[in-house]
């Protein structure tokens, strides 16, 4: 039997902890689904992961959706880090968007967690349009920082009447956020840290 015996006590006083908050995206692969419950596939496209080797997703490889009975294609939402096929295609991760007849857009689900992207905070903070991704998968933008948004209603000038379904733009900061408008006319929500000017643009 083993016996322990106090030694000594040592005092340590801990002035400050920082915690980190750390956001992780894994790889989308063939035959992954959707919220939708439709099937992602990929391309043969060279790059596989695991030992069943299914191939690696990439933005606009098509998904067979049962919901709406079409044939959409995956889109990149951010946050993510740069990592593209032969054919410069940025790879899909999980929660990036199946772009049918759906409406909202069924979200991506990856099936392993072996190979992901992990994010920080201020990385987050610091790349426009991460908010809805954040508010789609359950988090709050204010955790990392994002403590200011706004969301715009799309209404016909001559009917008073909402823009519903209608493709559009929003800038800010640089960047360009890309949606359809809810069956109510509203885009999505633009989060950022500090008031800016927001720039909405939509399709005729």
């Amino acid at each position: 039997m083993t016996h322990w015996i106090l030694i000594c006590t040592i005092e340590v006083t801990i002035n400050h902890i920082q915690i980190i908050n750390m956001y992780t995206r894994a790889l989308i692969q063939t035959h992954d689904k959707t919220t939708s419950n439709g099937d992602i596939q990929a391309r043969d496209n060279g790059l596989t992961l695991g030992n069943d080797e299914k191939y690696v997703c990439f933005e606009g490889d098509p998904v067979i959706c049962p919901t709406c009975k079409s044939i959409g294609v995956t889109k990149c939402v951010p946050p993510y880090r740069p990592w593209t096929g032969h054919d410069g295609r940025q790879v899909n991760l999980d929660g990036d968007l199946c772009i049918c007849k759906c409406f909202p857009p069924p979200q991506l689900k990856a099936s392993q967690n072996s190979v992901t992207m992990i994010f920080e905070a201020n990385e987050i903070a610091a790349i426009a349009g991460t908010g809805n991704w954040l508010t789609r998968c359950g988090h709050k933008p204010s955790e990392c920082g994002l403590t200011h948004d706004q969301r715009f209603r799309l209404i016909d000038e001559n009917t008073n009447e909402p823009l519903a379904s209608v493709k559009y733009e929003l800038e800010c900061n640089g960047h360009t956020i890309s949606g359809i408008s809810d069956e109510e006319g509203f885009t999505d929500f633009v989060y950022s840290k500090n008031p800016e000017s927001v720039k909405v643009y939509i399709e005729v």
